[in-house]
């Protein structure tokens, strides 16, 4: 039997942290290839029981604005600071929401204070979901100080595109209003004069275009508006979802970078029974039963047009599948062959059936660079209440030896079954979608892998002395000061030795992953096994 811990359960909180906001950047690219810099930008944030709301628009494009927006917010939470009889209160790590920091903004933001990373004022920290090569948060740490800020992805808790259309349907009285961004170039960040055309703007009526005046529009004037309404529009709308998050399941939004941790913290405080024993599974044997998590099942069998036909939209699969029993427990190694006395994960030969016992294969196979749906045997690790129901229609198994599981009833009937509810009985848009959002969120957190590395922007001598103490999976040069690392773990003791000590002259390639095994660590010095 293995021994893994059990799945952490935060405490609720009875105490509502008000200290958050927005920021948002406008950009253009400054070169073929598309890069982007900003020329304005803004934020507006809560601190205590003060709201502050700060715009600036620079007359070129440089890096300097970043470091206007990040200096201000600093400078305000200082001043706060100094207000407050309780100063600490604000040390509560500040979030900024940014409606597309992940894909897009992260890059202006990382790279305005780059320079003030390599002079030691901020100290960055960017944590990165590398499977959708998005960066979920930045953490911004004044070093003299030690205040620091956070930055949000606000796509990570929302299904959505447009801001303007998620402000209307829950009836916040803010609207984006309309900017030409096309109009705007590097040379005519001062314009004053004639409305630019209509065909500079999107999605605008001929009214709505109408009825900007012809005369004296002034770019900054107008650009620093839409900012405005962009930065408050996207404020109401957080504290709406906020507000709701803290009144039912008193815990803080902002101690989440996603929506599916915070749903699985809602599930923890408010529902999991902890006689269930939910484990932590980990190293190899997480990476073996990883393996047999392959997400939904798509078929095209037919590429052909469909001139009349039916469409049937399943409801709430995912929840459904929550519904039914669980493995929990230490699971246990064992080599019985008998399908029925097992419930957990088998590893075995699959056969699949041919077309004509099956028209439509059931069962999996993930190769190297693709998923597919095989006809020929194939060894795999799989579920063993999936195999035993893809037996049924065909499909024949070996086993060779499986991960034997609790079979426990009922984990997550009561999340399911309350929040379902909850959708289908809301009168708001917020609760419906929350309901909806929670129910399908929870199920994904459970198979994603937790994140292990920390991706910081230092100077090239702190690198150097990262990569002598830590695994390192690389280091990108930014530029002559700073490089971008990515690193996990600290390295053993001896490996630690090893590299300090010069004098034995260790053939290690520089910047590059000193994830050592005791094979490596043989090889470089046998002493130290």
């Amino acid at each position: 039997m293995f021994n893994f811990p059990n799945l952490f359960v935060k405490s609720r909180t009875l105490i509502q942290n008000t200290n958050f906001g927005t920021i948002d950047l406008e950009t253009l690219s400054i070169n073929e290839s598309g890069d982007q810099r900003a020329y304005a930008g803004g934020y507006c944030i809560k601190l205590g029981d003060g709201f502050i709301i700060n715009k600036f628009m620079s007359n070129d494009i440089n890096d300097s604005i970043i470091l206007t927006i990040i200096d201000s917010i600093f400078d305000n939470i200082r001043k706060k600071d100094n207000e407050s009889l309780n100063a600490q209160k604000l040390r509560n790590r500040p979030t900024l929401y940014a409606h597309n920091l992940g894909k897009f903004d992260a890059i202006p933001i990382i790279h305005g204070l780059i320079e003030k990373v390599a002079t030691e004022k901020y100290e960055i920290k960017v944590t990165w979901k590398s499977e959708e090569n998005k960066v979920l948060a930045i953490r911004i740490t004044e070093k003299q100080t030690k205040l620091n800020i956070k930055l949000v992805d606000s796509s990570s808790f929302f299904n959505f595109n447009s801001l303007e259309n998620l402000l209307k349907t829950h009836n916040l009285d803010v609207l984006k209003g309309n900017f030409p961004h096309s109009f705007i170039k590097s040379h005519n960040l001062n314009y004053v004069g004639n409305k630019p055309s209509i065909e500079f703007y999107k999605n605008i009526t001929k009214e709505e275009y109408d009825n900007i005046p012809l005369e004296n529009w002034n770019i900054r004037t107008e650009l620093l508006k839409y900012l405005e309404n962009d930065l408050i529009g996207l404020f109401k709308l957080i504290e709406l979802y906020h507000n709701k998050y803290f009144e039912r399941y008193n815990l803080n939004m902002m101690d989440n970078l996603t929506l599916p941790s915070l749903a699985k913290d809602i599930f923890t405080t408010n529902y999991y029974d902890q006689n269930d024993q939910i484990k932590v599974i980990k190293g190899k044997l997480e990476d073996q039963i990883r393996t047999s998590y392959l997400g939904g099942m798509i078929h095209v069998l037919n590429s052909k047009e469909i001139n009349q036909g039916y469409h049937y939209d399943m409801n709430s699969q995912y929840p459904n599948a929550m519904l039914k029993d669980m493995p929990t427990g230490n699971p246990v190694l064992t080599s019985e062959k008998d399908l029925n006395k097992l419930f957990g994960f088998t590893y075995g030969t699959i056969y699949p059936p041919s077309e004509e016992q099956l028209r439509v294969p059931l069962i999996r196979q993930r190769l190297e660079d693709e998923v597919i749906y095989p006809r020929k045997p194939f060894k795999a690790m799989i579920f063993t209440e999936l195999i035993k129901e893809a037996i049924k229609y065909g499909y024949k198994f070996d086993v060779e030896f499986s991960y034997n599981f609790d079979r426990t009833p009922d984990v997550f009937k009561k999340y399911v079954l309350e929040l379902y509810q909850d959708k289908q009985n809301a009168t708001d848009v917020a609760t419906r979608n929350i309901s909806k959002l929670l129910l399908n969120s929870l199920y994904g957190k459970f198979g994603m892998k937790e994140i292990d590395s920390v991706i910081k922007i230092m100077p090239n001598y702190e690198a150097a002395q990262i990569s002598n103490s830590y695994h390192v999976d690389y280091i990108h040069l930014l530029n002559s000061d700073c490089s971008l690392v990515k690193y996990r773990g600290r390295l053993p003791k001896e490996a630690r030795e090893l590299f300090a000590n010069p004098e034995l002259n260790i053939n290690v390639p520089e910047w590059t992953a000193k994830s050592l095994s005791k094979e490596m660590l043989k090889e470089y010095n046998p002493q130290y096994l």
